[in-house]
Protein backbone atom coordinates (compact mmCIF):
# COMPACT_ATOMS: atom_id res chain seq x y z
CA UNK A 1 0.00 0.00 0.00
CA UNK A 2 1.41 3.27 -0.82
CA UNK A 3 1.11 5.50 2.31
CA UNK A 4 3.11 5.51 5.96
CA UNK A 5 0.96 6.95 8.79
CA UNK A 6 -2.10 7.61 10.41
CA UNK A 7 -3.10 10.79 12.11
CA UNK A 8 -5.73 12.71 13.43
CA UNK A 9 -5.68 16.03 14.45
CA UNK A 10 -7.58 19.59 13.86
CA UNK A 11 -10.27 21.86 15.11
CA UNK A 12 -13.97 21.28 15.55
CA UNK A 13 -16.17 20.82 12.16
CA UNK A 14 -19.38 20.36 11.60
CA UNK A 15 -19.73 16.33 11.57
CA UNK A 16 -19.14 16.94 15.34
CA UNK A 17 -15.74 15.18 15.32
CA UNK A 18 -12.58 16.81 14.85
CA UNK A 19 -10.78 18.11 11.16
CA UNK A 20 -8.02 15.74 9.93
CA UNK A 21 -5.03 17.72 8.96
CA UNK A 22 -3.01 16.49 5.84
CA UNK A 23 0.41 17.73 5.73
CA UNK A 24 2.31 18.07 2.19
CA UNK A 25 3.92 14.97 1.84
CA UNK A 26 2.06 12.71 4.03
CA UNK A 27 -0.63 9.83 3.49
CA UNK A 28 -3.03 8.73 5.91
CA UNK A 29 -4.22 4.68 6.29
CA UNK A 30 -7.12 3.95 8.20
CA UNK A 31 -8.33 0.12 9.48
CA UNK A 32 -11.59 -0.55 10.49
CA UNK A 33 -14.12 -3.48 11.01
CA UNK A 34 -16.77 -3.98 9.49
CA UNK A 35 -18.77 -5.59 11.64
CA UNK A 36 -21.09 -3.14 13.68
CA UNK A 37 -24.02 -3.30 15.06
CA UNK A 38 -26.97 -2.90 13.58
CA UNK A 39 -28.08 0.62 14.86
CA UNK A 40 -24.60 1.56 13.70
CA UNK A 41 -25.17 -0.03 10.25
CA UNK A 42 -28.47 1.88 10.01
CA UNK A 43 -26.70 5.24 10.30
CA UNK A 44 -24.33 4.14 8.11
CA UNK A 45 -26.98 3.52 6.00
CA UNK A 46 -28.54 6.60 6.05
CA UNK A 47 -25.25 8.34 4.40
CA UNK A 48 -24.83 6.47 1.42
CA UNK A 49 -25.67 7.89 -2.34
CA UNK A 50 -28.56 7.06 -4.03
CA UNK A 51 -26.31 4.95 -5.98
CA UNK A 52 -24.19 3.46 -3.15
CA UNK A 53 -27.33 1.52 -2.19
CA UNK A 54 -28.94 0.67 -5.15
CA UNK A 55 -25.80 -0.86 -5.48
CA UNK A 56 -25.88 -2.71 -1.72
CA UNK A 57 -29.79 -3.44 -2.97
CA UNK A 58 -28.03 -5.31 -6.03
CA UNK A 59 -26.20 -7.70 -3.45
CA UNK A 60 -27.91 -10.95 -3.13
CA UNK A 61 -26.58 -12.41 0.49
CA UNK A 62 -27.06 -10.28 3.44
CA UNK A 63 -23.11 -10.66 5.21
CA UNK A 64 -22.09 -9.10 1.70
CA UNK A 65 -24.82 -6.08 1.13
CA UNK A 66 -23.78 -5.07 5.54
CA UNK A 67 -20.50 -5.20 4.56
CA UNK A 68 -20.52 -2.76 1.46
CA UNK A 69 -22.70 -0.58 3.51
CA UNK A 70 -20.37 -0.56 6.16
CA UNK A 71 -17.58 -0.23 4.08
CA UNK A 72 -18.45 3.08 2.23
CA UNK A 73 -20.63 4.42 5.01
CA UNK A 74 -16.76 4.19 6.67
CA UNK A 75 -15.32 6.26 4.28
CA UNK A 76 -17.69 8.64 4.03
CA UNK A 77 -17.23 9.25 7.56
CA UNK A 78 -13.67 9.10 7.28
CA UNK A 79 -13.57 11.39 4.68
CA UNK A 80 -15.86 14.38 6.07
CA UNK A 81 -13.32 14.65 8.75
CA UNK A 82 -10.94 15.76 6.30
CA UNK A 83 -13.69 17.72 3.83
CA UNK A 84 -15.72 19.73 7.08
CA UNK A 85 -19.02 18.38 5.95
CA UNK A 86 -21.88 15.83 6.90
CA UNK A 87 -20.54 11.89 5.67
CA UNK A 88 -23.68 12.63 3.01
CA UNK A 89 -22.62 15.54 1.70
CA UNK A 90 -19.01 14.14 0.58
CA UNK A 91 -18.22 13.83 -3.13
CA UNK A 92 -17.76 10.78 -3.33
CA UNK A 93 -18.70 8.74 -6.81
CA UNK A 94 -17.54 5.56 -8.75
CA UNK A 95 -14.90 6.38 -11.75
CA UNK A 96 -15.73 4.83 -14.96
CA UNK A 97 -13.69 1.54 -13.49
CA UNK A 98 -15.90 1.99 -10.33
CA UNK A 99 -13.24 3.01 -8.11
CA UNK A 100 -14.68 5.39 -5.42
CA UNK A 101 -13.20 8.81 -5.97
CA UNK A 102 -13.48 12.31 -4.57
CA UNK A 103 -15.39 15.01 -7.27
CA UNK A 104 -14.66 18.29 -7.10
CA UNK A 105 -15.25 21.51 -9.78
CA UNK A 106 -12.33 22.04 -12.24
CA UNK A 107 -9.41 23.64 -11.44
CA UNK A 108 -9.97 22.33 -7.75
CA UNK A 109 -7.54 19.29 -6.44
CA UNK A 110 -9.32 16.94 -4.90
CA UNK A 111 -8.02 14.42 -1.78
CA UNK A 112 -6.81 11.30 -3.26
CA UNK A 113 -8.59 8.59 -1.86
CA UNK A 114 -8.61 4.59 -2.05
CA UNK A 115 -10.06 1.79 -0.15
CA UNK A 116 -10.00 -2.06 0.16
CA UNK A 117 -12.00 -4.35 2.17
CA UNK A 118 -11.99 -8.32 2.47
CA UNK A 119 -13.68 -10.39 4.68
CA UNK A 120 -14.82 -8.26 7.67
CA UNK A 121 -11.57 -6.17 7.48
CA UNK A 122 -11.43 -2.40 5.53
CA UNK A 123 -8.80 -0.37 4.95
CA UNK A 124 -8.62 3.11 4.10
CA UNK A 125 -5.89 5.40 2.25
CA UNK A 126 -5.98 9.52 1.50
CA UNK A 127 -3.50 11.86 0.75
CA UNK A 128 -3.57 15.52 -0.79
CA UNK A 129 -0.34 15.88 -3.36
CA UNK A 130 0.14 12.38 -4.82
CA UNK A 131 -1.52 9.49 -5.68
CA UNK A 132 -2.75 6.41 -3.30
CA UNK A 133 -3.28 3.07 -3.35
CA UNK A 134 -4.33 0.29 -0.50
CA UNK A 135 -5.25 -3.21 -0.52
CA UNK A 136 -5.89 -5.96 2.06
CA UNK A 137 -6.45 -9.51 1.27
CA UNK A 138 -7.81 -12.07 3.24
CA UNK A 139 -4.59 -14.91 3.05
CA UNK A 140 -6.31 -18.46 1.69
CA UNK A 141 -4.20 -20.18 -0.30
CA UNK A 142 -7.26 -22.32 -2.00
CA UNK A 143 -7.93 -18.60 -3.96
CA UNK A 144 -5.00 -19.32 -5.80
CA UNK A 145 -4.66 -21.62 -8.50
CA UNK A 146 -2.38 -22.33 -11.05
CA UNK A 147 -4.09 -20.72 -13.94
CA UNK A 148 -4.29 -17.44 -11.54
CA UNK A 149 -0.96 -17.37 -10.68
CA UNK A 150 0.08 -17.44 -14.07
CA UNK A 151 -2.43 -14.27 -14.67
CA UNK A 152 -1.06 -12.59 -11.30
CA UNK A 153 2.52 -13.64 -11.56
CA UNK A 154 5.89 -12.20 -13.98
CA UNK A 155 7.60 -15.43 -14.76
CA UNK A 156 10.42 -14.23 -12.52
CA UNK A 157 7.88 -13.77 -9.42
CA UNK A 158 6.76 -17.75 -10.47
CA UNK A 159 10.89 -19.29 -10.74
CA UNK A 160 11.26 -17.15 -6.88
CA UNK A 161 8.65 -18.78 -5.40
CA UNK A 162 9.08 -22.07 -6.56
CA UNK A 163 12.22 -21.94 -5.19
CA UNK A 164 11.21 -20.73 -1.40
CA UNK A 165 9.87 -23.46 1.03
CA UNK A 166 6.45 -23.66 1.74
CA UNK A 167 6.50 -21.93 4.92
CA UNK A 168 7.54 -18.84 3.27
CA UNK A 169 5.73 -19.24 -0.31
CA UNK A 170 2.56 -18.27 0.82
CA UNK A 171 3.66 -15.22 2.60
CA UNK A 172 5.33 -13.63 0.01
CA UNK A 173 2.73 -14.90 -2.67
CA UNK A 174 0.10 -12.49 -0.85
CA UNK A 175 2.88 -9.89 -0.18
CA UNK A 176 3.31 -9.59 -4.15
CA UNK A 177 -0.46 -9.99 -4.67
CA UNK A 178 -1.33 -7.25 -2.17
CA UNK A 179 1.26 -4.91 -3.30
CA UNK A 180 0.54 -5.39 -7.24
CA UNK A 181 -3.26 -4.31 -6.16
CA UNK A 182 -2.03 -1.39 -4.11
CA UNK A 183 0.20 0.16 -7.11
CA UNK A 184 -2.58 -0.34 -9.59
CA UNK A 185 -5.04 1.45 -7.65
CA UNK A 186 -2.71 4.14 -7.26
CA UNK A 187 -1.84 4.21 -11.32
CA UNK A 188 -5.71 4.68 -11.91
CA UNK A 189 -5.63 1.71 -14.03
CA UNK A 190 -6.81 -1.48 -11.89
CA UNK A 191 -6.93 -4.61 -13.26
CA UNK A 192 -6.90 -3.24 -17.19
CA UNK A 193 -3.48 -3.72 -16.60
CA UNK A 194 -2.34 -6.99 -16.30
CA UNK A 195 -0.53 -7.83 -12.99
CA UNK A 196 1.76 -10.00 -14.28
CA UNK A 197 3.74 -7.56 -16.28
CA UNK A 198 4.59 -5.95 -13.22
CA UNK A 199 7.77 -8.28 -11.46
CA UNK A 200 8.21 -7.86 -8.02
CA UNK A 201 11.02 -10.36 -8.02
CA UNK A 202 13.52 -8.33 -6.56
CA UNK A 203 11.60 -6.50 -3.74
CA UNK A 204 12.18 -6.86 -0.27
CA UNK A 205 9.04 -8.35 1.38
CA UNK A 206 10.07 -6.75 4.80
CA UNK A 207 7.11 -5.90 6.81
CA UNK A 208 6.72 -2.18 7.67
CA UNK A 209 9.15 -1.31 5.40
CA UNK A 210 9.27 1.56 3.01
CA UNK A 211 10.77 1.45 -0.61
CA UNK A 212 11.06 3.02 -3.69
CA UNK A 213 9.24 0.98 -7.06
CA UNK A 214 10.48 2.29 -10.03
CA UNK A 215 7.70 1.29 -13.02
CA UNK A 216 8.40 0.23 -16.55
CA UNK A 217 6.09 3.66 -17.95
CA UNK A 218 9.08 5.79 -15.75
CA UNK A 219 6.45 5.65 -12.93
CA UNK A 220 8.14 6.16 -9.10
CA UNK A 221 6.04 4.59 -6.27
CA UNK A 222 6.84 4.64 -2.48
CA UNK A 223 5.22 1.31 -1.28
CA UNK A 224 4.66 0.04 2.64
CA UNK A 225 3.49 -3.60 3.57
CA UNK A 226 1.97 -3.35 7.19
CA UNK A 227 0.50 -6.46 8.40
CA UNK A 228 -2.38 -6.85 10.40
CA UNK A 229 -4.00 -10.18 12.05
CA UNK A 230 -7.51 -10.50 13.21
CA UNK A 231 -9.19 -13.63 14.80
CA UNK A 232 -12.96 -14.23 14.90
Amino acid sequence: MASRSTSAAGRPDRTGGRLCALPRGEAHVWFASLRVPDGTLGELDLSLSAGERARADRLRRSNDRARFIAAHGIARAILSRYEGVEPRAVPLEPDRGGRPVLRRPAGETPLRFSMSHAGDAALFGVAGDREIGVDIELIDPRGLDERASQRIFSAGERAALDAMPPAARTDALFRWWTLKEALLKARGTGLATPPSTIDLSTVSLDARKTLTLRTGDGGTWNRMLMPWSATN
